[in-house]
This record gives C-alpha cells, structure tokens and sequence, in this order.
C-alpha cells in the first residue's frame, strides 16, 4: 500500500527546522530522483548511441565473438531457459521448448492487448462501413421512393385531368345541344 502526503512550502520549512536528518534525507531523495531521471533519459541514451557507434559496421563480428565465447553464450541460454523457455532434448538430437510460466502469461496478455486493438480498429471499421452503406441505401431508397411517388402522382392528376377533361367537354356538348333543340336549329342526328 502506498501513502501519499502532499506538503506545501511552509509545512515543509517547518518540518526542515525541527529535524535536521529531515532535511538531509528530502536532499538526498531529491538528488536520487533528478539523477534516476537524468540516467534514464540522458545517459541511457547516450550510452546507447556509443555503443552503436562503437559497433556499426561490425555486427557480424559480434555475432562471431558471441558463437565462440562458450561463457556469454552458456549465460545466455540460462537467461533465456530462467525468463523465456526451457528445452528438453529427447533422442536422435529432437527436443521440445517449454515456455516459462511468466514469459506465457506476458506473452498471452500482451497477445490479447493486441487482438482487443485490432478488434476495436476492425470493429470500427465495420461500423463505418455499415454507416457508409446504410446511407447509401437510404439514399437509393429516398430516390426510388421519390420517383415512384412522382409517377404516381403524375398518373393520379393525368386521370384525373382526363376525366375532368371528357366530363366538362360532355356536359358543354350537352348543353350545347339542349341549346340548339330550343333555338329550332337542326342537329345532325346521329
């Protein structure tokens, strides 16, 4: 369980006055921080860029020097059967690696870190997809509705004009014959 306590300038100043191991110690945990971050940040780097330059242009003159030193080499399958996988020879020079118990469990987790990424990516993916198309349909579909629409319509109010049409044309040919059988004007009977 770790306690955090949160001290201002004055509670600091007052606890430096009551203990002067106080004060010795929060110097030291000071410095011990500023250098840890100071390592990790700069000299870590810095070493690093040396030891690449020391080594470029000879890599494979450090893969020779590791095949043939039989210590580093010894040291380095015991790091790797300690962390990584441990190997069991069976006869005629075939064996089987076992997998450390804690490299698994990183590797699964990690492995599982990765697949839950590419899960969320691709499930997004298919959202946007599904998006995309829906809106394509729904246009297509908004478009294939309005044209059906509009020749209904056109049909709907072309009979209906058609109908008025003839209704209006008849009632004023009635008329106007009922008109002229008044009037004593003969009508060609037909």
């Amino acid at each position: 369980m770790t306690t955090t306590v949160r001290l201002d300038a004055k509670a600091v100043r007052v606890l430096i006055e009551d203990s002067p191991e106080f004060k010795f110690e929060l110097q030291r945990a000071v410095i011990a921080e500023i250098t840890g971050k100071l390592y990790t940040s700069y000299v870590h780097d810095d070493i690093s860029k040396v030891v690449k330059s020391l080594f470029k242009g000879h890599e494979d003159d450090l893969v020779l020097a590791i095949q043939n030193d039989h210590e580093f080499r010894d040291r380095l399958a015991k790091a790797f059967t300690d962390k990584i996988a441990s190997y069991s020879s069976y006869k005629y020079g075939r064996g089987q690696f076992k997998m450390n118990e804690e490299f698994a469990r990183l590797l699964n987790e990690k492995a599982r870190e990765i697949s839950a990424e590419i899960a969320d990516e691709k499930a997004l993916f298919i959202k946007q997809r599904i998006v995309e198309i829906a809106e394509k349909s729904i246009e297509n579909m908004s478009s294939n509705m309005q044209e059906t629409v509009d020749r209904r319509v056109r049909a709907i109010v072309s009979e209906n004009i058609d109908s008025e049409v003839r209704r209006r044309v008849s009632e004023t040919l009635k008329a106007a014959f009922e008109t002229t059988k008044h009037s004593g004007i003969e009508t060609p009977q037909g």
